[in-house]
């Protein structure tokens, strides 16, 4: 199906925000995702044509 990710056209096979990062090489735990600008869980289902945007985590001590 084809997404667009942080403004970039993909075409994917996976079918959740987690199956998606990680068939492109993200690593699914140093991101939040955003969908029409609310947040969404790591598991909800990526539909055809979905506008994602991913948000970098990062965390310092």
């Amino acid at each position: 199906m084809k997404i667009i990710l942080d403004g970039k056209g993909l075409e994917v096979e996976a079918k959740t925000v987690e199956a998606v990062l990680e068939e492109i090489g993200i690593n699914p735990e140093t991101v939040l995702v955003k969908r029409s600008g609310v947040l969404i869980p790591h598991d909800e289902i990526v539909s055809e044509g979905d506008s994602l945007v991913s948000i970098v985590v990062i965390s310092s001590g």
